[in-house]
């Protein structure tokens, strides 16, 4: 391959990944240094997997009905790829990205996209090894752009990297990995660009398909600042995130990021989708087309993720100020937010916070506005392909039913599970130690694949909130207004089920009403649970500087000992936590 090498990975770690994973072979640029380091992800153009033997096939060319083969051992082969797939695409700056499997069954040609991945049929190396030579040598010949390198990004020079590195430094951390290289990336301004030098990212897309949401601090050439770069694939059927920014600066709306510039990238569309009605494709025909834009947004604030929060008290103020946040965009734009989760939530210190009266200072920003619907569009058939929301904070009625319109107390929901969610991850309570581990994931991600690609949810939570678990009958937190704010949000929660409930079985049987009157539920608008919320802030008995400590033991320790797991003070036995476990077969969905 003219301008190109092909290195064996030979087991060879990659020693700037925390991944352990290598594939059997990859092609480098001519002039990347392979002698000491085989496999280097961030630099690969293309890889090669080998799989000799007979079960390792992953698809039938010969049964188009059942093309993806469902036997554990093709189950496995498909997953191993779509992870090499992942981590090149995830710490590159790619458009898509190509790939050659070499099984059993021969010779296959993988191009990966947010959207799709388009595969090949097999092909037989001793009758059309031609193939594989054509391909190499038009691979060779293509444009990086046409390899599915970005573009728009580039290697910062010593002189840039040397005037964004020092602004940069509170997120350079050399002990770590993954960190991404200083590079120079143009954002949209208007009808010209801006340029922006990025370090480490602090925000970091784990899959192929869907937005794949890159957060970057980065160092302003115009300004002279930093600022934060948002690089996501949008969904067409959504709005512009820079649009709903500009409408939400412009009616003040508070504790939202500062919109500067940005739009969509020109010519950066997947493609795959024009494929699939063609009489060749023996995989998904889905009932509604993906297909992505790729979109940048820099904005003013530089947040620090929620779950470095400094208090208990801080968290609970930061997570109250985005439900202000929240409040302001639906009562003053008509925008709902509908992706409410941890990450979506920022602490910030700058000339607007609060002053540090030991609980942390700071501010809460509600950030990630790329989900979000204008109102006036919430009741048209739905267009885009992924639900909206993230699983682990999404609402029982959104989870149980994915055609269910998303209102504003899906949010409401959403905001409490970020609230229990990173209390029981990094406060002290009661259920620390062994066991920990399993309720977090029975309450935020079982999953049960029910066909067809679809996934439904809510075992844990509907659980929970209606009493029977999966929580311990005695739980509570050491921060004694924290437990019973989350305990009345809970009740909250189950209240607005029941009525939700209440109403759809209403509707169908062609009932008058539902039994509950809508206006006395917590869930009836913003002001009964903002309510709860500066009731709780002003309570008595918040403890002082109880930081983020991360409370889950490594997989695979043994139980502690009863007092290694220091335990918070007993309390009162509230009835809302009882030790019943959610069942049923379920899976996390990919």
């Amino acid at each position: 391959m003219p301008l190109f090498k092909l290195v064996l990975g030979n087991e060879y770690k990659d020693a700037d990944s925390t991944t352990k994973t290598v594939t059997d072979a990859f092609v480098y640029p001519s002039d990347v240094d392979t002698q000491y380091r085989p496999t280097q992800w961030s630099r690969t153009e293309l890889w090669l997997e080998f799989k000799r033997a007979a079960s390792f096939y992953g698809f039938k060319d010969d049964s188009p009905d059942e093309w993806v083969s469902q036997t554990e051992s093709s189950r496995d082969c498909r997953g191993q790829l779509a992870g090499y797939a992942a981590n090149t695409l995830n710490v590159q700056h790619r458009k898509h990205l190509f790939s050659l499997n070499l099984g059993p069954d021969g010779v296959r040609f993988f191009k990966w996209e947010r959207t799709y991945t388009i595969v090949s049929r097999a092909f037989d190396l001793s009758t059309e090894g031609k193939c594989l030579v054509e391909f190499l040598y038009r691979f060779s010949t293509l444009t990086d752009g046409d390899r599915g390198k970005d573009e728009t990004v580039t290697p910062a020079t010593e002189e840039e990297r040397s005037m964004a590195e020092p602004l940069l430094q509170s997120w350079i951390h050399p002990d770590e990995k993954d960190q991404r290289g200083f590079v120079k990336i143009r954002v949209p301004d208007g009808a010209s660009e801006r340029e922006v030098i990025a370090g480490p990212a602090i925000a970091v897309p784990r899959n192929i398909p869907g937005r794949a949401t890159l957060g970057l601090p980065v160092y302003d050439v115009k300004e002279n600042g930093v600022r934060f770069l948002k690089d996501s694939w949008r969904d067409v059927n959504l709005p512009q995130e820079s649009d709903i920014l500009q409408t939400l600066n412009k009616k003040n709306v508070r504790n939202v990021p500062t919109f500067v510039c940005g739009g969509i990238i020109p010519g950066q569309i997947t493609t795959s989708h024009m494929y699939i009605k063609d009489t060749w494709n023996f995989g998904a025909h889905p009932p509604l087309t993906c297909i992505r834009k790729h979109q940048r947004t820099l904005t003013v604030e530089v947040g620090q993720p929620l779950k470095k929060f400094r208090s208990s008290k801080q968290l609970t103020r930061v997570v109250y100020e985005a439900f202000l946040a929240h409040e302001d965009a639906f009562t003053l734009c008509e925008i709902l937010h509908r992706d409410v989760s941890g990450g979506n939530i920022l602490i910030v210190y700058d000339k607007e916070t609060p002053e540090d009266d030991h609980e942390g200072g700071g501010r809460g920003l509600l950030n990630d506005w790329d989900m979000a619907i204008r109102m006036a569009d919430l009741d048209k058939p739905a267009r885009q392909v992924e639900r909206t929301g993230t699983w682990q904070f999404m609402s029982i009625g959104l989870l149980r039913n994915r055609n269910k319109k998303h209102e504003a107390q899906d949010d409401f929901e959403s905001f409490i599970y970020v609230m229990l969610h990173h209390g029981l991850r990094y406060m002290t309570h009661s259920a620390v130690g062994h066991g920990l581990r399993n309720i977090i994931s029975s309450i935020f991600d079982i999953a049960i694949d029910v066909g067809n690609g679809q996934w439904v949810g809510a075992l844990g939570k509907g659980a929970l909130v209606h009493g029977s678990g999966p929580l311990p009958e005695d739980f509570h937190f050491a921060c004694v207004p924290f437990t019973k704010w989350i305990e009345d949000a809970l009740e909250a929660i189950n209240e607005w089920d029941i009525f939700s409930q209440s109403k759809r079985l209403s509707t169908k049987k062609h009932r008058s009403k539902p039994a509950m009157d809508f206006a006395t539920l917590v869930f009836c608008d913003h002001q009964p649970l903002k309510l709860m919320w500066q009731k709780m802030l002003g309570m008595d008995g918040w403890p002082r500087n109880d930081h983020a400590k991360y409370q889950l033991e490594p997989r695979g320790n043994k139980r502690p000992s009863e007092d290694s797991a220091q335990p918070a003070p007993k309390r009162r036995k509230s009835g809302r936590f009882t030790a019943a476990a959610a069942s049923g077969n379920v899976a996390t969905p990919a």
